[in-house]
Formats: C-alpha cells, sequence, structure tokens
C-alpha cells in the first residue's frame, strides 16, 4: 500500500504514533519494495513480504539500512526473530482474511517484546462515508475491506489501549483507518 497522494501527511501520522524509535526493532509485515526502511532507520528494520520481486528491490535499494525475508505471515515464526518492539502492517489487514488476523496476531506473541505496540493503516468503511470514498474503497484489490468496528473487533483480543484516527485524503478522496495498540 503507498501512503497516498499526501504521503508526507500521511507518513508523518504515522510516524508521530510510533514516538522514540531509536534502539526498537521493527516488523514490517507486507513492507514492498521495502522504502520505508528510509523512515524507520533510528531502529532495527525488518521487513517481510510475499513477493519476491518486491524483496529483490528491497535488498537493493535499502539491504544498507535494514533486513529483507521473503516470507508470508504464516512462516513468521520460522525466522527466529524475537524481541520485536513495533510491528507495523500497512496496508495489510484489508488483505487477511478474519481467521490470517488472528493467526498471524497470536505469531506476534511468540516474538514480541514487552510493551510491543502494532500500527495498522487501511482502507475502511464509514457510516456516511463519501459516495467516492466508498467506491474507491470497495474497488481496492484488497478483498477484505471492513468497517472500523470490524478490524476493532480482530485488534481487541491481542492488544489493549486501542487508538483509532481517520486519515483522509483530498485526491483522490480515500480514507484510511490508522490503528495503534498495545500487545497483551
Amino acid at each position: 500500500m503507498q501512503w497516498g497522494f499526501d504521503h508526507k501527511k500521511t507518513r508523518s501520522q504515522f510516524r508521530e504514533l510510533l514516538g522514540d524509535i531509536k534502539g526498537k526493532k521493527i516488523l514490517d509485515v507486507g513492507c514492498g519494495p521495502g522504502d520505508d526502511a528510509e523512515v524507520f532507520k533510528e531502529g532495527t528494520y525488518i521487513g517481510i513480504d510475499i513477493s519476491s520481486n518486491y524483496i529483490n528491490e528491497a535488498n537493493q535499494s535499502y539491504g544498507h539500512i535494514g533486513q529483507f525475508f521473503c516470507t508470508s505471515i504464516d512462516d513468521i515464526n520460522d525466522l527466529n526473530l524475537s524481541c520485536v518492539d513495533v510491528f507495523i502492517l500497512k496496508g495489510v489487514l484489508h488483505h487477511l482474511s478474519d481467521t490470517q488476523i488472528k493467526s498471524m496476531m497470536e505469531s506476534f506473541e511468540n516474538i514480541k517484546n514487552e510493551n510491543a505496540i502494532v500500527v495498522t493503516l487501511d482502507p475502511v468503511f464509514f457510516d456516511n462515508q463519501g459516495w467516492c470514498e466508498r467506491v474507491l474503497a470497495e474497488m481496492d484489490r484488497g478483498e477484505a475491506v471492513r468497517h472500523q468496528e470490524a478490524y476493532l473487533q480482530l485488534i481487541k483480543p491481542f492488544c489493549t489501549n486501542v487508538e483509532t484516527y481517520r486519515t483522509h485524503q483530498f485526491l483522490p478522496p480515500y480514507d484510511r483507518l490508522l490503528m495503534k495498540c498495545h500487545l497483551v
């Protein structure tokens, strides 16, 4: 998922939610071509994606900043990671079934550090949403764009202190749900 037309604003909001990441281990699930490694380089950055093309591109462009692995969310535990402080899920949840999200969140339990956080950014449906925003969300290639309440129902069993923010861009008109929560 790209940051969107107003990517500087969205990236800034996302980064602000994380606070100080210096020295923290960050796992970016669905890292794509790895360009977010630059944004999170103050920490120890690890990116995973199921696309070998993306991972090859990430290693070529950002391998000096972070580590990149071609793997699915089902195989996160095979990476032998530990003590992850921050889990980034930018544009991931709306591509996963409810069962896949629950399984992924359970796998985070095995590799998280104390006080670990999860930050997500996904397209969302809202009541009274503009028609154009709704149509664009419906057209998204992710097959599981949800209402805010549905995202929360999936995340809350694994997290506490869930903060939600609606982000909106004007061109093209698009709504996203930004969530930050602490893993239990």
